[in-house]
């Protein structure tokens, strides 16, 4: 009898299972099913996960001895259809799956290798609808530096050797001279292609730190995901998930598509050039827009800062005196004076520091002009002096030395001159009437120039769009307020004192009346609409509705544009903006825009933040729901979707 020879444990299995035997289990490197059952597959093979008892154990492990033995060549050469159940080669983890049981069938020729060929033209090679330069008739196509296609024949002609190659959707004749092959082209292609890999052969698989069953696992990825392949190790690919998550997988388990430049046909380099050339107008027309735009915002914001200033710089000063009638020899004092600095807004404020020489200096009778300088400005005005009043000496009645008249009518003494005897003490007659008298209003309030009170005010709304249910606050709000002295002057000026009851109230939809008063003297009305307010969900519907639109761009470090390709924190931030959100333009600022959420909480439309292995963010994408995640993943996959689960998020954070 012949001696029984399994090269793998995917052989082992087979036959355990054909028997009836269970595996041992071991660790496993992907999940795969098989007739239904599920069996994990490692670096050795395929091992079922489904038996445990120590009698299956022990038969499989007699079948595993059987595995030390090697048939001679002779054996293999000269009988391999007595040897059933030997494969010819190892068994693939495909195999093992689509046929557990080890195939009778003869050996198959392997298929041909592809022969690539990669265009070397300084400037670009003619492909041609025949092997003949005579005539331009027959150019179909251009293939630029770097582009490649696959030989399908050669065609030797007098003026050199011809191929009939494909490359993309073209397929024609070239000059072999204008080429590169063999291995110097496979080596350019896989260098310079693009290599997606997509998990085929098995539920999950697992991503590990490097090239070996041994190292940690990352994370997993699921049967059908998509990764790109940067490089390749000891069996294993290494992948790139994202713009900062790189892994190695089995290559068992994977399919890999690898494209590369093409040709492009005449038609359509000429919608190409088309196509860029007005791009290239709109990107200037752009340009343009957004430098007019800059100089408008860099105008509109000096225009600002000058009225800013105008408002703050004060531009001439005005005086007045305040005070009650002089006469020559009084002087005037510092609190009867008024001085107010003139602004560039044209207002008017009360100001200190100003000077003035006259203060306190006796009044010569008649007019009296004071100056009052401040800030290089000056003011002027007149005071009035009276003559001082003459003394009048008091009348003095002389004591009578005569004796009475004997006249029936008594005689009244006769008042004497006024003595003129020094020492005489002078008595002075009362006033029969003040001197000034201020006239008092109704209301009991006296004017005074430098007494001021509220007249009049204004307020105005100056925050954003509201809706039902948000607050307006004191800062939404501005409010003036005219003071006057009630006599020649007037100033208006911004106050913060104001009261309102109806700031920090949530507002109803429509119309609402704020009444602001200022020190229950004067009061203003004015009304804040507020919006219906969006729902949240149909607001994140609508977010994630429009992020998948793009499904497929590019990929473009720092790029702006959802259409021509943007990165990863460049399409969160232009999705938001279109729906009036300002987000910061690096994930490592996103991250501060929005409120941290847990994952239990995480909705479609809110955004997963990945960090390196410093703890440094690197990466943004945002939740769509089901499971899945959109971003901009890198330059050889573009904008995709992927499992929420591809790696696992430092910070979730809503935006709404």
């Amino acid at each position: 009898m012949k001696r029984i020879i399994f090269k793998n444990a995917a052989t082992i299995l087979a036959c355990a299972i054909t028997i009836g035997l269970a595996a041992p289990a071991f660790h496993a490197e992907a999940i795969m099913n098989i007739d239904g059952e599920n069996v994990v597959a490692g670096a050795g093979g395929v091992v079922s996960s489904y038996a445990t008892d120590e009698e299956t154990r022990d038969a499989v492990r007699k079948l595993l001895e059987l595995t030390e033995e090697e048939t001679t060549p002779e054996e293999s050469e000269t009988e391999p259809e007595e040897t059933t159940t030997e494969p010819e080669e190892e068994t693939t983890p495909e195999e093992s799956e689509t046929e557990p049981e080890t195939t009778t069938e003869a050996p198959t020729e392997p298929e041909p290798k592809t022969q690539y060929i990669v265009s070397i033209a300084e400037q670009y090679v003619n492909v041609r609808s025949t092997p003949d330069t005579s005539s331009t008739t027959n150019v179909i196509a251009k293939m630029y530096p770097g582009d490649a296609g696959e030989v399908i024949g050669v065609q030797p002609m007098p003026d050199g050797v011809w191929y009939l190659m494909q490359s993309g959707d073209v397929t024609g004749y070239v000059r072999s001279d204008f080429f590169m092959t063999g291995d110097e082209a496979d080596a350019y292609i896989r260098e310079n292609g693009r290599h997606i890999g997509t998990v085929t052969n098995a539920q999950l698989l697992n991503v590990r730190a490097a090239a070996t069953t041994n190292s940690d696992i990352l994370t997993q990825l699921s049967y059908g995901d998509q990764y790109a392949i940067v490089g390749e190790e000891n069996g294993f690919y290494l992948i790139a998930l994202d713009e900062s998550f790189y892994g190695y997988v089995s290559a068992a388990y994977v399919t890999v598509t690898s494209t590369y430049k093409t040709a492009i046909t005449i038609d359509e380099e000429r919608i190409a050039l088309e196509k860029a050339a007005e791009e290239e107008a709109q990107r200037l027309a752009a340009e343009e827009a957004a430098r007019e735009a800059e100089l408008a915002r860099i105008r509109a914001e000096q225009e600002a800062a000058e009225r800013e200033r105008l408002a703050n710089t004060c531009v001439g000063i005005q005086a007045y005196y305040t005070g009650s009638g002089k006469v020559a020899g009084q002087a005037v004092t510092i609190f009867e004076l008024s001085v107010a600095g003139i602004y560039g807004d044209g207002s008017a404020r009360p100001i200190d520091g100003w000077a003035c020489g006259m203060v306190g200096v006796p009044l010569s009778e008649g007019e009296n002009i004071f100056v009052v300088e401040y800030g290089g400005y000056t003011a002027s005005f007149s005071v009035l002096a009276a003559t001082p009043q003459a003394e009048t000496p008091p009348q003095i009645v002389e004591p009578v030395t005569e004796p009475p008249s004997s006249s029936a009518d008594p005689v009244q003494p006769e008042t004497p001159a006024p003595s003129q005897d020094p020492g005489q003490a002078e008595t002075p007659e009362p006033s029969q009437e003040p001197a000034t008298q201020p006239s008092q209003s109704q209301s009991g309030y006296t004017p005074s120039r430098d007494v001021y009170v509220p007249c009049d005010m204004s307020a105005a709304y100056a925050g954003s769009i509201k809706y039902a249910g948000q607050t307006v606050t004191r800062d939404e709000l501005q409010v003036v307020v005219v003071f006057t002295n009630n006599i020649d002057y007037a100033y208006h000026t911004y106050v913060y004192d104001w009261e309102c009851e109806q700031v920090g109230v949530p507002l109803p939809h429509g119309d609402t009346v704020f009444h602001i008063t200022y020190k229950g003297v004067v009061s203003y009305d004015i009304v804040v609409n507020a919006y219906s307010a969006p729902t949240d969900d149909s607001l994140r519907s609508q977010i994630v509705n429009y992020a998948v639109q793009f499904l497929g761009n590019p990929y473009v470090y720092a790029g702006n544009s959802l259409v021509n390709g943007t990165d990863c924190s460049g399409f969160t931030m232009l999705v938001y903006q279109h729906f009036g959100y300002s987000l910061s333009r690096s994930s490592r600022e996103q991250v501060f825009n929005g409120r941290q959420i847990s994952y239990g909480e995480m909705q479609p439309g809110d955004l997963l933040f990945y960090t390196d292995s410093s703890g440094v963010i690197r990466h943004v994408s945002m939740y769509i729901g089901e499971g899945k995640v959109i971003h901009a993943a890198n330059e050889n996959l573009g904008i995709i979707i992927s499992n929420v689960t591809y790696r696992a998020p430092a910070y979730i954070i809503s935006i709404l």
